[in-house]
């Protein structure tokens, strides 16, 4: 079990533990929940839920999902989707296994295979580069990087950005998709 992870977003905070803007913890904390369970962290408990104040320089007042007036920060809205899109209550099931690819440069990219109890797969892909330059404070630049998803056999092939929506932004039937991956998961959902 995790407990207590996250960032803040106390911008005008100068101690230890540099804060992120809330566009980079947007892009953050959906990486961070599937790293913890790529890893086998049962439980992942992000610090924390809401903000304690709105004073900039206070870092403790800033850990929030959401704001302290109970307005959404990035990062809440980036894990609910990607909760709502791999959600899958029920037993314990063993987990099968896809033949696939992801060709390209694959430098500093995770690449983490799910499945869900109906029989679909998703591939979480995201380049594992920092989106904030916590020293100059500052947003960095991230380029996405054209990869593609591989399979043997056609597919129904979804491809979902939780950073920017529970929806699909993209539905074919094909064995393979071009995928343009920034830094912020991208799901590639697979349906044999």
């Amino acid at each position: 079990v995790v407990t207590e992870t996250g960032y803040h977003t106390a911008m005008k905070w100068r101690g230890e533990h540099p804060g992120v803007s809330e566009a980079a913890m947007g892009r953050y904390v959906p990486r961070l929940f599937l790293d913890y369970f790529a890893a086998g962290i049962d439980r992942t408990y992000l610090y924390e839920f809401l903000d304690e104040g709105t004073d900039q320089g206070q870092r403790e007042q800033n850990f929030g999902l959401l704001r302290a007036d109970g307005s959404e920060k990035p990062a809440y809205t980036s894990l609910k989707n990607l909760i709502g899109v791999l959600t899958d209550p029920g037993p314990t099931f063993t987990p099968g296994s896809l033949d696939y690819r992801v060709v390209g440069d694959t430098t500093g990219v995770n690449v983490i295979l799910l499945q869900k109890r109906d029989g679909r797969f998703y591939i979480a892909v995201w380049q594992e580069v920092p989106s904030y330059d916590q020293s100059a404070r500052i947003e960095t630049l991230v380029r996405a990087r054209s990869l593609r998803v591989e399979l043997p056999r056609r597919s129904r092939l979804t491809i979902y950005q939780p950073v920017k929506s529970a929806e699909p932004t993209l539905s074919l039937q094909a064995s393979s998709v071009d995928i343009q991956v920034p830094d912020s998961p991208v799901l590639v959902e697979i349906q044999p």
